[in-house]
Order: structure tokens, then sequence, then C-alpha cells
């Protein structure tokens, strides 16, 4: 059995929510508790570190009355396989702005050949390095092509 569900929202939204502490605070928790994300890190390897706690009248006096803690910590990590070939996480304007960066590039000759000001080029190189979970720009090229997203 499948069942899906569709959302009026844009990916952008999508990505935020899964991919920031306030995202996942927002939606990972049910109701009667809250999250709070003291660790994200999105890299191959990179941990999620949340605390879950009962902040409902309801859901206290339940934990209280199993012997239950009102706050969990829990800790998972993020592996390689997250990132699928063929499923890239950047946008059209993300792949082109590393792309450009791979020839050798400088960001003042991105931005011209691109028609982006420097501060945007620096922008999607920073989105790019964060969504395929590299350490910098040449990480962030090895990965996409590896993967072949460029």
């Amino acid at each position: 059995m499948r069942i899906t569900r569709t959302y009026p929202t844009t990916a952008e939204h999508v990505w935020q929510l899964w991919t920031t502490p306030g995202g996942i605070a927002s939606w990972w928790s049910p109701d009667g508790f809250t999250v709070e994300v003291g660790k994200l890190d999105l890299r191959p390897g990179g941990d999620l570190v949340y605390t879950m706690t009962a902040t409902a009248p309801e859901q206290i006096a339940f934990m209280e009355s199993h012997g239950m803690p009102l706050s969990t910590e829990s800790r998972k990590k993020f592996v390689a396989a997250a990132l699928e070939t063929g499923s890239s996480p950047l946008t059209p304007r993300e792949t082109e702005v590393p792309r450009a960066a791979a020839t050798g590039n400088r960001v003042a000759q991105m931005a011209s050949d691109l028609s982006l000001s420097h501060a945007t080029v620096r922008n999607y190189l920073s989105n790019a390095i964060s969504k395929v979970g590299a350490r910098n720009r040449i990480d962030a090229i090895r990965i996409s092509r590896d993967a072949g997203w460029l």
C-alpha cells in the first residue's frame, strides 16, 4: 500500500523544512511536544542532534505516569547514500555557478559571464557547497561531478 499527499508549496520551502534547524523544529515533533535542534550538519558523516520535550499537560502526565523522561536527546548520522546520483539537490542556477567555478574562473569572471553580482555568485557557491555536503568549492565540484550533476 502507498499513501501520497500533495501540498501546495515550493521545492525551496520543503528543502528549508528538511535542512534548517528551524524548519526541522517546526514539523518534527508530534502534537504536545517541541523539538530543539542542537546540531545539524548535513554533510555525509554529519550529525543531527535534537531534543524532544513533552510540553502539553496531557503528554507530560502520560510521560510521568509511565516513568518516562519529559525530554529525550536523539542523534542521527547522515550517510553518503542520501545523495543519490541523478537526483541533484541543486537548482539550475546553483549548477551553473559551480560549473563555471570548475573551469578555474574567479568570482569576478563568473559574475561577468553569468550576469550576476559578486555577492550573488558567492551565495550560489555557498548554497551549492551546503546542499551537496561539501567542505569547500573544490569538494562541491568533485561531489557534483561524481554524482553526475555538473
